[in-house]
């Protein structure tokens, strides 16, 4: 991803995409499993929830791209804050269709989904950092790293906990 749009990102659209990661999230049906409503019957959209997952989020593209900007320059790296952003918002794109799937009433699918989401999106943001990590030894860019995958994995299971438990 860093070497063809290199110095050219689009942060318009990973930005979009950002948004469509929190719209699908929360509002479906309190369980996927059950059949739809009679006529004196809705389905009511929690906006609770909705909020919450655009904190969740926006707060996690934004707090932790800005953290992990501020601990590279301390480490002497160089990393542009567009840069982070970007391939943040890129990496959450494979959430969209796995929020969709997860309506199916199959728990250990789901559970299968949003852990595949969670591996290709934290791969696809490991290896595009490390790329742009790499005037910084080794060593020291290690730690880095292993917090963005750790915060990664914990965004996946809290994904699937909160928005996915039916």
């Amino acid at each position: 991803f860093t070497d063809p749009v290199s110095g050219n990102f689009s942060s318009y659209v990973s930005w979009w995409w950002n948004h469509d990661d929190v719209s699908p999230s929360p509002p479906a049906p309190p369980d996927s499993s059950a059949p739809p409503p009679s006529n004196d019957e809705k389905w009511v959209a929690d906006m609770t929830q909705m909020a919450i997952s655009a904190a969740l989020f926006y707060g996690y593209i934004f707090i932790l791209s800005i953290a992990l900007w501020g601990w590279v320059k301390w480490l002497r790296g160089d990393l542009r804050i567009v840069h982070i952003f970007c391939v943040y918002g890129y990496s959450l794109t494979i959430f969209i269709p796995i929020s969709l799937l997860c309506v199916l009433p199959y728990d250990p699918l789901r559970w299968s989904l949003v852990m595949l989401a969670t591996l290709v999106s934290g791969g696809f943001l490991l290896m595009n950092m490390r790329r742009t990590l790499k005037e910084v030894p080794c060593s020291k860019s290690i730690w880095p790293l292993g917090t963005v995958a750790a915060l990664h994995l914990g965004l996946g299971i809290g994904l699937k906990l909160y928005f996915f438990n039916y």
